[in-house]
């Protein structure tokens, strides 16, 4: 549900000419391929998630950006799990990082997956690992949003939970 202040928001991004996140656009074409091309939609889907924290990193410490863009990231799961409590230790915590169930098990298991897909040319996932990790990264990219300072991307986090239960 799109609220007034989520409306003032989106129009000043606009007027300042910031464009939507490359990460999101990489999820749309993600979410298009979903039936037609599951293999290349969890590459998709994995490749958003990855460059979602690695953006997230840099709006959160600008003067890291060098490092993060030129430097061999840790993997996706050790970031969520060990580094990102400590970056936003003072703020709100989506995910249990000392846990590998929900979002870490489903990020785990999706960077699995394209790793055997690209490395051993295994098939692709079935339509359903597909769709919860797809969930799984838009879920991702919206406390990506929340950390990176759109506070209004908070009520977007567990929606696709609430209204599958």
């Amino acid at each position: 549900m799109i609220q007034e202040a989520d409306v003032s928001e989106l129009h000043r991004l606009l007027s300042e000419g910031i464009e939507e996140p490359a990460y999101h656009e990489l999820l749309r074409e993600a979410k298009e391929l979903e039936h037609t091309s599951p293999r290349s939609s969890v590459l998709l889907a994995v490749s958003a998630a990855e460059v979602a924290v690695k953006s997230t990193v840099i709006a959160t410490m600008p003067k890291t950006a060098w490092l993060v863009e030129n430097l061999p990231s840790p993997p996706l799961v050790k970031i969520l799990s060990e580094y990102f409590p400590v970056l936003f230790e003072k703020g709100e915590s989506f995910y249990d990082s000392n846990n590998k169930e929900g979002l870490l098990k489903t990020m785990e298991a999706a960077v699995f997956l394209r790793n055997q897909m690209v490395h051993k040319g295994t098939a692709p996932p079935s339509r359903d690992k597909v769709r919860e990790i797809l969930h799984g990264v838009q879920e991702l990219l919206w406390i990506c949003d929340y950390y990176s300072g759109y506070e209004w991307a908070e009520k977007h986090i567990h929606q696709l939970r609430r209204t599958t239960i």
